[in-house]
């Protein structure tokens, strides 16, 4: 039985990737991660969109979905659909803002309005002898809890912990109350990864790029050897790359 289920998950795991991949990535992609894989699931399965989740290629990044968007210092929260290239991601981090006031108007107003119950015996006086003064101090307290949905919107307008993925001219972030500590370390890990592996390939395809002309026109030894020392000042090649490529150009 445990292994039906095991295979039935799978199956589960499989079409939802496929979705993921048939929606999002390219056929020269492929699939890294998912951030707020449940939502995505919700998504797929009821195409209700809520909560906005992420899907990591090899090359780029997927956005869709309600998300903070980096407005200056602060976010704001909004719908948002978005491709940004693995290159243009500038980085990582958690975001966390706590506003003193906010939280403490929230929470002295939160075990005040735990004693609304206070309010039932003076109604009681209130109906059974018709003393005014007790419907006074009655509504009194029932005033006190009124407020109490408008400092809570208050306090999580203010107060929030995200996870934000940063990139040129902007960032977009995640609530972590939406997603867990684990997965968006875990995501974190393998955007770093994708984007070093990224770079890397982007760096070997520069060098192939310049190496192959370089080797056919009719540039004087001097001029091709400017080239490639300025390849290896730029961090494409290593020293003993160009080392070797100067002892070849040298030998001719």
């Amino acid at each position: 039985m445990t292994q039906e289920k095991t295979n039935v998950k799978q199956q589960e795991e499989t079409k939802f990737e496929r979705k993921v991949k048939e929606s999002f990535i390219e056929p020269d992609e492929n699939l890294i991660a998912i951030l707020g894989a449940n939502t995505a699931k919700t998504f797929f399965s009821t195409g209700v969109l809520g909560n906005g989740f992420a899907i990591l290629s090899d090359k780029r990044m997927y956005f869709k979905g309600r998300c903070y968007v980096r407005a200056g210092k602060g976010f704001f929260k909004k719908m948002e659909e978005r491709v940004v290239d693995l290159n243009d991601i500038t980085g990582t981090g958690f975001v966390h803002n706590k506003n003193m006031i906010t939280t403490i108007l929230y929470y002295i107003t939160f075990a005040i309005s735990c004693t609304t119950f206070l309010s039932l015996p003076f109604w009681i006086v209130y109906f059974s002898t018709g003393k005014s003064w007790a419907k006074k101090v009655a509504w009194g307290i029932q005033c006190i809890f009124w407020p109490m949905p408008l400092f809570y919107f208050i306090n999580k307008a203010f107060n929030y912990s995200l996870f934000e993925v940063s990139y040129a001219g902007g960032g977009i972030a995640f609530d972590l109350s939406w997603i867990t500590k684990a997965d968006s370390d875990s995501f974190q890990k393998s955007l770093q990864s994708a984007k070093s592996e990224y770079k890397k390939k982007a760096q070997q395809n520069q060098f192939t790029d310049f190496t192959q002309p370089a080797q056919k026109n009719e540039n004087s030894i001097t001029e091709q050897l400017k080239e490639y020392k300025a390849l290896l000042d730029d961090g494409v090649i290593t020293l003993e790359e160009f080392e070797a490529k100067k002892k070849q150009l040298l030998a001719k």
